[in-house]
């Protein structure tokens, strides 16, 4: 079975990344053919689909001002450019599953 896996990131940070880590390792060992699907992010594990991640939102910091809130506000409803790179991976990697995975603010 071919799997992508979404998540915000793609890299050891907290329990949820350690959960997506370990299952996509799983499914792997046991013959699937795994795709993360994340954020661009410096600490991100190698990957031959990175190609496909779209660029960094960083939310923890809060917007600062109110246009910058508006703008993480409106990418975090709805991102053309996630869209967009979804839809690549999505016609390339041709998945049986996708498992989306704590993508809430992203």
């Amino acid at each position: 079975m071919k799997i992508i896996q979404a998540h915000k990131y793609y890299y050891q940070r907290a329990g949820a990344e350690r959960v997506v880590l370990g299952l996509s390792r799983m499914l792997s060992e046991h013959g699937h053919t795994v795709a993360p699907f994340a954020m661009r992010y410096p600490k991100n594990l190698p990957s031959p689909w990175s190609q496909y991640f779209v660029s960094e939102l960083s939310t923890e910091a809060g917007a600062g001002d109110l246009l910058s809130a508006l703008k993480m506000f409106r990418r975090a409803w709805w991102s053309l450019e996630a869209e967009e790179k979804m839809n690549q991976l999505l016609k390339v990697f041709r998945p049986d599953v996708v498992h989306a995975h704590n993508l809430y603010t992203h």
